[in-house]
């Protein structure tokens, strides 16, 4: 199964100065305008092997989550995952939360 990871891109001047880095879901859509995807830049893809064996995507999410912050693969040059990244899934998009994950497409 195919995955993007997104995170915000910093030479934006709309993320620069703003506090939308490691923002939870309420405070980005309370305090800094919503979200936008266009602040955001790819940074990985991949594949997830042996998806089979997760019964949602929500697993498939903490399963990457813990991927990229344990042992990350050596051509990924972002950050570890975090509050405020975004993964694509099977056309779905979802915002790392500060607790768990939010389908926002």
């Amino acid at each position: 199964m195919k995955y993007e990871i997104y995170q915000l891109d910093y030479n934006k001047e709309s993320v620069k100065n703003s506090h939308k880095m490691f923002s939870r879901w309420e405070w980005l859509i309370k305090y800094e305008g919503g979200f936008n995807f266009q602040d955001y830049k790819k940074v990985y893809e991949s594949e997830i092997k042996g998806h089979t064996e997760y019964v949602n995507n929500i697993q498939i999410l903490e399963k990457i989550f813990e991927i990229f912050n344990i042992n990350h693969p050596e051509d990924f040059h972002g950050h570890s995952l975090s509050v405020s990244d975004v993964i694509i899934l099977e056309d779905k998009m979802y915002y790392c939360d500060s607790l768990g994950w939010k389908e926002i497409l």
